[in-house]
């Protein structure tokens, strides 16, 4: 399954395929009818999964991680963890926290096994910068990665599934596998401590 998971990854045109929220808005299908038909053995069903939340996932590992250049490896794991794991799902069980444990997970892993290094941007600043202007842009995206790195990892999680992501709390949590009070306190420490360390960056950079 690997290699076929790996087939469809190739196959996913950067500009031709909806993802994320785009995607499940363009059909009435869930991501849980979905899933409950690759449970059952549907392999297109599952493709259609990965071609929904594969770039998402993708960017969802980077941000975890601080490596865009494992970013995908961490992706394409997920997914066949999600495909050996697929009799385990439980019909009307929500499908993204499940997912989205899975992925954690194997950032979690790898994070003890790579050495972290900042890596490229998560925002590309727009062509109307000037040369200083992309350069300030670089270096505070620089220090909020190198900020949201030094998060304990349960904080990490939520703030980018909370900010980035846009999820509600009830699905932070469950992915999180805390309740959710416990999330949402996660995603305030979080934000807190940020703003901390943004601010010490701001005083050395005068």
């Amino acid at each position: 399954m690997a290699e076929h998971v790996s087939a469809i990854i190739e196959a996913l045109a950067p500009s031709g395929v909806p993802s994320g929220t785009s995607a499940r808005r363009a059909t009435a299908v869930t991501d849980e009818h979905l899933m409950a038909e690759a449970r059952g053995g549907c392999d297109a069903a599952f493709e259609a999964l990965m071609h929904r939340h594969y770039r998402l996932v993708a960017n969802f590992a980077a941000r975890m991680t601080g490596r865009h250049d494992l970013a995908g490896d961490i992706a394409q794991h997920a997914f066949v963890t999600l495909y050996d794991q697929r009799r385990q799902y439980r019909r009307g069980a929500r499908f993204l926290p499940w997912l989205y444990t899975i992925v954690r997970r194997r950032c979690a892993r790898v994070m003890k096994i790579e050495t972290r290094t900042v890596s490229e941007s998560w925002d590309v600043p727009g062509d109307e910068a000037g040369p200083a202007e992309a350069a300030e842009d670089q270096e505070l995206i620089g220090a909020l990665r190198a900020a949201l790195h030094r998060l304990p990892e349960r904080e990490r999680g939520a703030v980018i599934m909370f900010h980035y992501m846009q999820w509600s709390y009830d699905d932070i949590a469950e992915t999180l596998g805390c309740k959710p009070g416990a999330a949402r306190t996660a995603a305030c420490r979080g934000r807190a401590r940020l703003r901390e360390l943004l601010v010490d960056f701001e005083e050395d950079s005068k």
